[in-house]
């Protein structure tokens, strides 16, 4: 049985950990790591890191397109996808500040690349 309670940030019981965010969630982790509970959060969270990048690859860089069927051009399209992924990491955290620098591709793009630019007639004949 798994018992949750506000008042501490982490609860051990047979191998479930219970975990109370700053947002006022709550996330269940059941394992069976023999690791303090502290690292065990730590391993879990690099996981959902390495989720996120590879979830942003796919949405943004289309690192899961395989529209090929060379294996060497599929190969060679997800190295560039990786290559320019690293690059915007690199750009994001030379250039953007701190609350810019957890934007997606998606939204860099949507913010700083995709701006409209004004149209004017002009009529005047020479």
């Amino acid at each position: 049985m798994i018992i949750c309670i506000k008042l501490s940030r982490f609860i051990l019981k047979n191998k479930d950990i219970v975990l109370n965010d700053e947002h006022g969630g709550t996330q269940f982790i059941v394992t069976n790591l023999s690791l303090p509970q502290k690292d065990i959060v730590r391993v879990y969270r690099k996981r959902a890191a390495i989720e996120d990048i590879i979830r942003e690859l796919k949405d943004g860089f289309a690192f899961g397109k395989t529209d090929s069927s060379s294996f060497f051009a599929n190969k060679a399209r997800m190295w560039i996808s990786v290559i320019a992924s690293n690059l915007m990491r690199l750009m994001k955290s030379i250039a953007l500040d701190d609350q810019q620098q957890s934007w997606t591709i998606n939204t860099f793009r949507d913010r700083l690349l995709k701006i409209g630019g004004r149209v004017s007639l002009s009529t005047s004949a020479r």
